[in-house]
């Protein structure tokens, strides 16, 4: 997205801006000129020698559902319902692009296409259903040959250096599916932004989100929901998306 820049000359001498985390400012005119709260996270603003300026908006989000003892497969979700589904669909409503690998895409493509023809669907898993299948979606996979979920390509390039790409170019939140990919982006400090819905059970096995970590990742509490099943919500921000 593109605009004119009308800003007078004196503020026109600093050609570029990264700003990362709660939009912060040394000059309060920014903060008017370019119409953002301080709330907003992770914008990353360009300003050209051309006296254009730029906005891309590409936060990596990894929302995903746990146990006690960190295991993140599809069997830990006992509190499936309502309740949990509105939530996930609140996230979708900031999300432009959705990003998952080949397991988590055979899931999901199993069931959400036809969720309503379920006779049973209820109105937050059919909201959920709605918004899930508008968004646009991405799986990372060397061996699907098709795909024929609505709005959904595959790609087959590295990873990292796709959703480094993705992000710098996406105007919107980005979500992550599925184990494998999640821990490549954590690996390479891509996630913004998590959360971990955390069940109410010991699954005593399974895949864990965190395995095999060499070295910590630093994150920063913002809130906390707690739901009628026992299933609370941790919100957390990497503490890499401070003011660069």
């Amino acid at each position: 997205m593109f605009r004119e820049d009308s800003r007078p000359p004196s503020m026109r001498k600093l050609y570029r801006v990264v700003v990362r985390g709660t939009l912060k400012s040394t000059l309060p005119e920014w903060k008017s000129a370019f119409g953002y709260q301080k709330s907003l996270t992770n914008y990353v603003m360009r300003v050209e020698t051309s006296n254009r300026w730029k906005i891309v908006v590409g936060k990596l989000i990894l929302s995903i559902n746990v146990s006690l003892d960190g295991f993140a497969d599809h069997t830990v979700a006992v509190a499936a319902d309502d309740e949990m589904h509105e939530f996930y669909s609140r996230l979708l409503d900031t999300t432009a692009l959705a990003l998952m690998g080949r397991r988590t895409y055979e899931l999901m493509a199993d069931y959400w296409p036809h969720a309503h023809e379920d006779p049973a669907i209820t109105p937050g898993v059919l909201d959920f259903a709605v918004k899930y299948n508008a968004v646009r979606k991405i799986v990372f996979s060397r061996t699907l040959s098709s795909v024929d979920w609505t709005n959904t390509t595959i790609v087959r390039n590295n990873v990292i250096e796709t959703v480094s790409a993705l992000k710098s170019q996406t105007e919107g939140d980005i979500s992550i599916g599925g184990i494998s990919l999640a821990q490549e982006c954590m690996r390479n400090l891509l996630v913004d932004e998590y959360y971990l819905a955390v069940h109410p059970i010991i699954a005593g096995t399974g895949r864990l989100l965190f395995d095999q970590r060499k070295e910590p990742i630093h994150l920063r509490l913002v809130d906390t929901e707690v739901f009628s099943s026992g299933v609370v919500v941790l919100h957390y921000l990497s503490a890499n998306d401070d003011l660069l």
